[in-house]
């Protein structure tokens, strides 16, 4: 999916299952199974985006339920989540918890917000529903923003 990351990190893919595995009981083989597939950054990314999206929509949708118009619902959930995620994608993700990359990662959630934003008050002007158009997006908006993370916030230096 993305070529320079293959080479920076080989891909492991879970292969035949090797003798000292196969010996395993069914639940053991399994959790080797699950260790294998977490090696892979990708995989991490989806799982970390779930708990990263479920985070943030609930905020989200929490706040306009309360009846906070939702640019500032939208920016409220936007500031906690970063500080949520940061630590989510940082750690779990990247492999990386570096302080110093809060103002980059703050700049990459601040675009991502300014896109999200724009494509809600677009399906507010065409008589979308906001919650039912930020589910849609949550799954494109995540894509986005960790294209964003791995290209701008977490790169590694070469």
């Amino acid at each position: 999916m993305f070529p320079e990351e293959s080479a920076a990190r080989p891909v492991e893919t879970p292969g035949p299952a090797s003798p000292a595995t196969e010996s395993r009981p069914g639940p053991l083989r399994a959790a080797a199974r699950v260790r294998s597939l977490l090696k892979i950054r990708f995989i991490r990314f989806l799982l970390v985006a779930a708990l990263n999206t479920v985070f943030g929509y609930s905020l989200f949708a929490a706040l306009i339920v309360l009846g906070i118009h939702y640019p500032l619902a939208a920016a409220i959930g936007t500031v906690i989540g970063i500080l949520f995620n940061f630590q989510t994608t940082g750690r779990l993700v990247f492999e990386r918890h570096d302080l110093s990359l809060i103002l980059r990662f703050f700049a990459v959630y601040g675009i991502s917000y300014v896109v999200g934003v724009s494509l809600l008050r677009w399906a507010d002007h065409h008589g979308i529903s906001i919650l039912v158009a930020a589910a849609v997006l949550a799954v494109p908006m995540g894509f986005f923003s960790y294209t964003l993370q791995r290209l701008l916030v977490f790169r590694r230096a070469r």
